[in-house]
């Protein structure tokens, strides 16, 4: 999904989509999911533009330690701060990020691509590992 930034003033603008997986570039051959419900909202401020978002998606993924199908439901919101990818400034040396720092990301062109923010917030809400359940013993039967 793709919005012109030609088109966004100083109003919000709100739009509700679908994704699939076949909008995503980076998310592994072992995450699967039919469909993406997602909302956004955008307003700007001169060149900079403030997105929220909310998905909602569920996941069939394999538990990292039995190997057996797993269910991930995810109903996530997000914030970021869009600046133009020109006027980004790389730092002389390693950052700190604090938590505290609005989340900040770049765009490119004249488009706003909003699946990629949206593949971006997947991806960092996804569990590191996943498990079918807390107490799962693996593959060993008699573990």
């Amino acid at each position: 999904m793709d919005i012109k930034v030609v088109e966004l003033d100083d109003k919000p603008t709100r739009v509700e989509f679908q994704l699939t997986q076949k909008d995503f570039n980076r998310l592994g051959n072992d995450l699967t999911f039919e469909q993406m419900s997602c909302q956004a909202e955008i307003s700007r401020k001169g060149e900079t533009f403030y997105l929220v978002g909310k998905y909602i998606v569920d996941i069939q993924a394999t538990c990292d330690v039995c190997l057996q199908p797993v269910s991930i439901h995810l109903d996530n919101d997000f914030d970021l701060n869009l600046f133009a990818a020109e006027d980004r400034i790389e730092p002389e040396s390693d950052s700190e990020i604090s938590v505290r720092e609005p989340n900040i990301d770049y765009y490119e062109g004249q488009d706003l691509h909003l699946s990629q923010y949206f593949e971006d917030q997947l991806l960092l809400d996804m569990p590191i590992s996943i498990r079918c359940q807390e107490e799962c013993q693996g593959i060993c039967p008699t573990c």
